[in-house]
């Protein structure tokens, strides 16, 4: 440890130099060349849920929020290609690439989905409140971008539902159909029973179906297929309407599921880059600390100097019989005077 704090104390100059050369490049490059940024921002008052339509997934308790939901499928959309690409495209995102990558189309494409999806930001600030905010170092593609996203949300939104309805309602098109014809056989093998048994047909006029099959387990069987038949066919027909309403209210206007409250506008002002300098000023103050950790273990290991009994001891194999306190700097010279004056006389 003694030997630690003297190579420290004999290079502290230095070392505090490190410590504070490194952090002010860091800031100072930082400043020079981290372009401002301008940031835009909507917030939307969502009206209901996001929610897809026929889907039975089971909701958590308390369920989400308005908000919540549309935060999600906000987030998710923004992770997609032809989301970002197509809200990069509207709004000129490709105005503040690099020429070099411009040109290419694959990395223009790879930019632009990475701007989108890493610098959106969608945030819940309420049950039914929340924001998406975008900077950019233009101003005004900041605000494009993000009324570009609030238009593709509304679009999209209203595309799944249209197309997640018209799968729904044709594959209950097909078992309707089916539930139809069952229900018409059912219906026909009870015609059928009743015909050539008038006993049965005569007790149900008089005393009702339920009293009949009392009798005739055959016509009890046969009614009972009859009516499942006929329930199926009407939840089937039930759950036709329920989807057709959602269409009618998902799909039909895309207003239905969130309103701007503040729409998007041109920033005049950059936002404010003491959190960067912060973190890359502390960065570089981490980088400059581990260095001079490194510098002084370095020297401390290349140290060969003898400084005391046991470092004498890994040296020579003799052991020390005769030791000399240690001597002040002052004593020393006196020492040394009175041994240069004893060699002149």
């Amino acid at each position: 440890m003694r030997r630690v704090l003297e190579v420290v104390f004999r290079r502290l100059p230095l070392l505090l130099l490190i410590i504070v050369v490194l952090p002010v490049v860091s800031v100072a490059i930082t400043y020079f060349v981290v372009p401002r940024s301008y940031l835009s921002s909507a917030s939307l008052w969502a009206l209901r849920r996001y929610e897809i339509i026929g889907d039975a997934t089971v909701q958590p308790n308390p369920p989400p929020t308005p908000a919540e939901t549309q935060v999600a499928a906000l987030s998710t959309l923004l992770q997609t290609r032809d989301f970002d690409l197509a809200v990069a495209n509207q709004a000129n995102v490709a105005l503040t690439l690099d020429a070099s990558v411009v040109q290419v189309p694959e990395l223009r494409d790879k930019a632009l989905f990475d701007d989108i999806a890493k610098h959106v930001q969608v945030v819940s600030q309420g049950n039914n409140l929340l924001t998406i905010s975008y900077a950019n170092r233009d101003a005004q593609v900041a605000q494009k971008v993000v009324t570009a996203v609030v238009q593709n949300f509304a679009l999209q939104s209203a595309g799944f539902s249209r197309l997640q309805g018209q799968h729904l309602l044709e594959n209950y098109q097909k078992q309707l159909a089916d539930a139809a014809q069952s229900a018409n056989t059912a219906a026909a093998n009870e015609t059928n029973y009743l015909a050539h048994h008038p006993q049965v047909a005569r007790n149900i006029l008089y005393a009702g179906p339920d009293y009949a099959q009392l009798f005739d387990p055959q016509y009890g069987m046969l009614h009972a297929q009859s009516l499942q038949a006929l329930s199926r066919l009407q939840a089937i027909q039930n759950q036709m309407a329920t989807v057709q309403l959602q269409v009618a209210e998902q799909a039909g206007n895309a207003d239905t599921l969130f309103k701007v409250v503040d729409a998007p506008v041109v920033a005049r002002q950059a936002e404010g880059r003491m959190k960067l300098f912060l973190t890359y000023g502390g960065a570089a103050l981490g980088i400059a600390l581990l260095a001079c950790v490194l510098y002084v273990i370095m020297l401390v290991r290349g140290d060969q100097s003898v400084q005391t009994k046991l470092d004498l001891d890994a040296l020579i194999p003799y052991s020390v019989v005769l030791q000399l306190p240690q001597i002040s700097s002052r004593n020393m010279s006196e020492l040394m005077l009175w041994s240069m004056q004893d060699k002149q006389s």
